[in-house]
């Protein structure tokens, strides 16, 4: 390899590495013009700093994923610079980074739903489901212009690859030391390059790094999709540090839960309706004339408990499941029914309930197996699925993710009329879901004209009312809690902070209980629904659940998990945990859009919210990792033991 020969490639390396930055750096400025209102009100420091410390990022997933492309530049003969060899490598560039920079324009809008930068799961959800091919031609219907943009990079990467020009440097010799030492520079650049990749600290560059960077709610900004998907890879041995010895661990905080001491449970039909998407600012939002779009829903929360502090767990609807059925966070990289994970054992509210004599049933309009609720139904103990199979009849098919709501909904009373009692049903909807389909015969029947999110909230709304119209008239529904609740949050770009847009509506509802009426103002969450069904109900054996029930006086507290960091809020502070420490903290009472973080003010009044969330998580994890996520004996067997 002469002198000159690995000069004239460098160049060309260096020129076509740039081009790459460059398309990502557009990238993350349409990321950020799409997600402004998430930002507002912007920090232009933090703006900037994401933008100069998220090259970086972009660096180390173009070197790491180009590295065959780089190798064959500094390690070039002469043959290497023949039409063929440029032609084979100039495709291998423009395949590669095509693939990488996909991974950014879809972020641009998923975003918008997720409020995270996507990792695996997001691999998991276009390859692992039979959804992907039925809604690729709606999402690209729908976000064209998200196509145009990345089919445009395309063309860029093709008509601005930089060429390759060799030149003859005359002042470089090429006597046969200089022949070697062109090698040499080769593996320093190629050194140095893993070097700036890597980081010169004990650990990699990871995704906790970016607290080092940015503010938690500019870390979206300064990640790029390719990073986040390349460190979600690995499923397994998922944790946080072992903050407290085991024999500590119960004295702070345990999941372990035993709620009354003996008799048998009320035989009372239980029916959670999961509400996609149905976040507070879409319950509470009013059209210019100040009509709900959920007067029906707002209506039920008035006849019961309706809970007005109540926040999300899960971030997506696979995420809700284990919530609100197992009794558990799903706060892991990937789908926990698709994680390495899945095959632990598991005892969610269908096993509990069925134990009992209950018949229990899961229903939802999509066709079977879509995100794999059925597959992690099995594991919570819900015997009896019904799905767009069972209903089977597409005259009724939205023509994306499954059956409209209305009829759906309509289906879902008749075969629970049919059932046992006392029953366990969970009802999920769909209509509220991207692309957010609207039968055709109330096209002008919804608020037209109107955001199309809205709209859709309005009609899943209008089917709940004809559910509840057609449910009351049946011999069971005096006999039934009914538990309502959203999957998760989407948004219309409140000005808000993370955790404030994870507020939802959580109500308890039995017509023939006076007890389920009024306001319940604590704070809860999705995971209390276990517990609080269970304690309603009189379960008097123990079980493991990491929410607790809204009708105990315990100190309350909810979790979240947004990306990098964990979320908590208590009846007055909110905290943003990196898994290692805390790094911001509010005063929520006082600071209603989370601006100052009290943590730089050097006292601790955050100290026992602190406490809990360790110990919350250090449970949780061990458990996860230890295939405890049932068991109410065993950590307290190994302390006792010691």
């Amino acid at each position: 390899m002469n002198s000159y020969i690995f000069i004239s490639h460098l160049i060309a390396l260096l020129k076509r590495l740039a081009l790459v930055l460059i398309l990502f750096l557009i990238t993350r400025l349409l990321f950020l013009i799409f997600s402004l209102s998430y930002f507002r009100p912007v920090e232009y420091a933090q703006v900037f700093r994401a933008f100069f410390f998220g090259i970086r990022f972009d660096y180390i997933v173009i070197f790491y994923l180009n590295i065959v492309f780089i190798l064959f530049h500094l390690f070039a003969f002469k043959k290497t610079g023949s039409k063929l060899s440029q032609t084979i490598l100039k495709w291998l560039f423009v395949i590669v980074n095509t693939i990488l920079l996909l991974g950014n324009f879809i972020d641009i809008e998923f975003f918008e739903f997720s409020r995270k930068r996507s990792g695996w799961d997001l691999l998991d959800m276009l390859f692992g489901s039979s959804d992907t091919l039925i809604m690729l031609p709606h999402y690209i219907i729908n976000y064209w212009y998200i196509l145009i943009l990345w089919i445009a990079s395309i063309v860029v990467l093709i008509r601005f690859y930089p060429k390759l020009v060799m030149k003859n440097y005359t002042h470089i010799s090429s006597s046969t030391a200089n022949k070697i030492l062109a090698p040499v520079f080769a593996l320093v650049v190629l050194g140095a390059g893993f070097v700036y990749a890597r980081g010169l600290e004990a650990k990699p560059i990871r995704i906790i790094s970016a607290n080092k960077y940015v503010k938690p709610k500019y870390i979206p900004l300064l990640f790029n999709t390719p990073f986040k998907i390349l460190n979600t890879i690995n499923q397994h041995a998922e944790g946080v540090a072992d903050f407290y010895p085991l024999a500590q661990l119960p004295g702070i905080y345990s999941p372990v839960q035993k709620l009354h001491n003996s008799g048998k449970i009320k035989p009372k039909n239980v029916f959670i309706i999961i509400l996609e998407s149905f976040g507070k600012n879409f319950t509470e939002a009013k059209n210019e004339n100040g009509v709900s779009y959920a007067p029906y829903f707002n209506s039920l929360a008035n006849k019961g408990l309706n809970c007005t502090r109540a926040y999300a767990n899960a971030d997506n609807s696979i995420g809700a499941l284990p919530t609100i059925a197992g009794g558990f966070p799903s706060f892991i990289k990937t789908a926990f029914v698709s994680s390495a994970y899945s095959i632990n054992a598991v005892r969610g509210l269908g096993t509990i309930l069925k134990k009992e004599g209950y018949q229990t049933a899961f229903f939802h309009g999509g066709l079977n197996g879509t995100m794999g609720f059925d597959k992690f139904c099995q594991m919570v103990g819900i015997e009896n699925y019904y799905g767009r199979n069972e209903f089977d009849n597409d005259t009724y098919y939205d023509g994306g993710w499954g059956i409209f709501d209305e009829e759906f909904f309509q289906f879902t009373a008749e075969q629970v009329n049919a059932f046992e009692k006392p029953f366990f049903a969970v009802l999920f909807s769909l209509s509220s879901h991207d692309p957010y389909p609207m039968p055709g015969r109330y096209s002008n029947t919804f608020f037209p004209g109107d955001n199309k999110v809205l709209r859709s909230i309005a009609y899943t709304d209008y089917s709940l009312k004809k559910f509840f119209e057609t449910v009351q008239e049946m011999d069971w529904y005096e006999n039934t809690l009914f538990v309502i609740c959203p999957d998760h949050i989407s948004t219309l770009g409140e000005e808000e902070s993370q955790f404030i847009q994870n507020r939802i509506p959580i109500v308890y509802y039995c017509s023939s209980d006076t007890i389920l009426r009024g306001t319940y103002s604590g704070v809860t969450q999705q995971l209390d629904i276990f517990p609080s069904i269970l304690d309603y109900l009189g379960f008097s054996n123990s079980f493991v659940s990491f929410g607790k029930s809204i009708f105990r006086e315990d100190y309350r507290f909810a979790v979240s998990k947004s990306g990098v960091n964990f979320q908590v809020i208590d009846s007055a502070l909110f905290i943003d945990f990196d898994g290692e420490k805390t790094i911001q903290v509010q005063n929520h009472l006082n600071d209603s859009l989370f601006e100052q973080n009290i943590l730089k003010q050097g006292n601790n009044i955050h100290d026992d919210l602190e406490s809990v969330t360790k110990a919350y998580l250090q449970n949780y994890y061990y458990r996860l990792n230890n295939n405890l996520l049932a068991d109410t004996l065993y950590l307290h067997s190994l302390i006792n033991n010691n």
